[in-house]
């Protein structure tokens, strides 16, 4: 079940290794093949764990949690549910080979390595007699690294411009789910806005004291996280 790396590999100037760090759980081959198209799918997008989380309408640490094998089970459901958060209109590039199918499970680890510029996610699994066996390695941009510090300061400038219009307009008299405010904010000011502007600046707006204000609507159960305008 070895996996072709699908992102670029590493380069040199940015092999100096900060951390890495492990995880461990027994996962099936059903469990890696949905963590896999989903880590392909938002990193082929350009989306940290945390941005991928924020459109699905989630706490932001909740992909990052699955990534790193926090998650005794990975439903198909969290699959589709990202394909529609993140705006994929085909099931184009996911396994479903063995969905159904092969439900035992072996441990497997992630080891997860930060650089300075890359982040490298490489995922073993241990045969019946003891082997650790490489399932897939990817590779993605840290998102802690900001390669034009001037740039991200205006499209964070420009975000807020756009969501403050939005605000003191009707746009956020229903309430809007993350997705459908990055979508928004985006086609008016570019390719180059990346959701963790919307979502920095929403919940500066959220911080706000006084009326009218951006409330965060936390989420139960089922439900996702929307945010409205609270007049008073």
């Amino acid at each position: 079940m070895e996996k072709e790396s699908l992102t670029p590999a590493v380069p040199e100037e940015a092999q100096l290794a900060v951390k890495t760090f492990n995880y461990r759980a027994k996962l099936s081959r059903v469990h890696v093949n949905i963590l896999y198209s989903m880590m392909l799918l938002r990193i082929t997008r350009g989306y940290s764990s945390a941005e991928a989380s924020f459109l699905m309408g989630h706490a932001s640490n909740t992909i990052g949690e699955l990534e790193t094998l926090a998650h005794k089970d990975m439903p198909v459901s969290w699959l589709c549910e990202m394909l529609e958060a993140l705006g994929e209109p085909s099931y184009r590039g996911i396994i479903f080979t063995d969905f159904g199918k092969d439900v035992s499970c072996q441990s497997c680890e992630m080891q997860c390595t930060r650089y300075e510029k890359y982040v490298e996610h490489t995922l073993f699994r241990t045969d019946s007699e003891g082997k650790a066996n490489l399932v897939y390695k990817v590779f993605e941009t840290n998102p802690n690294y900001v390669e034009d510090e001037e740039r991200e300061g205006e499209l964070l400038v420009a975000t807020r411009d756009i969501l403050a219009l939005l605000f003191n307009g009707r746009y956020f008299i229903e309430a809007k789910s993350p997705a459908a405010i990055y979508q928004k904010c985006s086609s008016l000011l570019g390719s180059d806005m990346k959701p963790r502007h919307a979502q920095q600046v929403l919940a500066e707006m959220i911080a706000k004291r006084g009326y009218p204000k951006l409330r965060r609507n936390v989420a139960k159960r089922k439900d996702k996280i929307t945010y409205e305008k609270i007049l008073k």
